[in-house]
């Protein structure tokens, strides 16, 4: 994400409004809240099978209730509360509000806010973690 946004602002000159490094931190924040992500399905079904299962449908729904097809406010409500626990969608409220528009930070807060929290999501699973790690076997 860093080498596509100095590749697209620095390099091609596209328009941006708000300075390169938050752009980059709100990409960065994305990555890690998706890997945070992935962590927490691994620890809910503890088999290396399902997690990925489970990642790769969720994967698949992040694209569609991000709003970067239809529109969010025009979905059924469960998929208007399956966004928030997307990162993909904050990230998109994040580029389209700071790097497009060029809103001030305030207005970014209730996306930030959600990627952090969507960053924890591994602490609440931690000890089903530690035993899926110790007792699990993994051999096919």
């Amino acid at each position: 994400m860093v080498l596509i946004d100095v590749y697209f602002y620095k390099y091609l000159e596209f328009p941006l409004n708000v300075s390169l490094i938050r752009i980059i931190c709100a990409g960065l924040l994305c990555v890690f809240a998706s890997q945070a992500l992935a962590v927490f399905f691994f620890g809910i079904f503890l088999t290396l099978r399902m997690g990925m299962s489970a990642c790769s449908l969720f994967g698949v729904l992040q694209i569609s209730v991000s709003g970067f097809t239809f529109p969010l406010t025009a979905m059924k409500p469960i998929f208007q509360y399956l966004a928030w626990v997307s990162p993909l969608r904050h990230y998109y409220m994040l580029y389209v509000n700071q790097a497009l528009n060029g809103f001030k930070l305030v207005y970014a807060w209730p996306s930030i806010v959600a990627l952090l929290i969507i960053c924890l999501l591994p602490l609440t699973i931690l000890f089903r973690l530690a035993h899926a790690f110790k007792n699990v076997d993994y051999k096919p």
